[in-house]
């Protein structure tokens, strides 16, 4: 359809834990989620492989009767693609991300994002160049996430494993490991205990 290939939002609430969202395709905007006006917060989720001819090839948010709300925890959005935002496109509202992965998705314009966010920390972002934040100190930016395909990697969904040598890889602290309303985030999308030895990976799956 025009929006929300996956999922269409429409200003309602949306919380969803532990999910793949793949292989959808918007003709307008949001490829995989599209998120007009509501609420939507994610943790453990990936998306992957979506497509929107238009905005925001992973998710789109923005305005419908009023801005959106988009919070990010530990997720990952990479092999994505639209005409502008192919991981994440940003219309207007309120975006959060902390633990999250935007590597490795292609469009004309912000391949990984587009807009405004905040960084609340240890994300990798791989091209910031249509996305505008502040830097935390623990994100990673620039640097491609090193990510295996989508896979069985156990557990009730597909997921991305970093391979060895990521630099997702014990990036942040056992005691960050937490979502953005300051709850522990204690297994990842598979079901895997986080962390797995001294510190968690960014993302939605940890390597075991």
């Amino acid at each position: 359809g025009g929006r929300g290939g996956g999922i269409n939002n429409d200003g309602g609430t949306l919380t969803l834990s532990n999910v793949t969202v793949s292989g959808n395709n918007a003709g307008g905007r949001g490829g995989g989620i599209n998120n007009d006006g509501g609420t939507l917060t994610l943790t453990n989720a990936t998306l992957s492989g979506n497509k929107a001819n238009q905005a925001g090839g992973g998710i789109w948010t923005g305005f419908y009767w009023t801005d959106g709300t988009l919070r990010l925890a530990f997720s990952t959005l990479t092999d994505n693609s639209a005409a502008s935002g192919g991981g994440l496109m940003i219309e207007s509202g309120t975006t959060e991300l902390r633990g999250v992965i935007l590597s490795g998705n292609t469009a004309n314009t912000g391949p990984e994002c587009a807009g405004r966010l905040t960084s609340r920390g240890h994300n990798l972002i791989r091209s910031n160049a249509s996305c505008t934040f502040t830097p935390q100190a623990t994100d990673i930016l620039g640097r491609d996430a090193g990510l295996a395909p989508l896979a069985d990697n156990g557990g009730p969904v597909a997921t991305h494993l970093p391979n060895p040598g990521s630099p997702v890889l014990n990036r942040v602290p056992a005691g960050n490991c937490i979502n953005l309303e300051g709850r522990p985030v204690a297994r990842d999308a598979r079901g895997v205990a986080r962390p797995q030895g001294g510190n968690c990976e960014i993302g939605a799956v940890e390597r075991n």
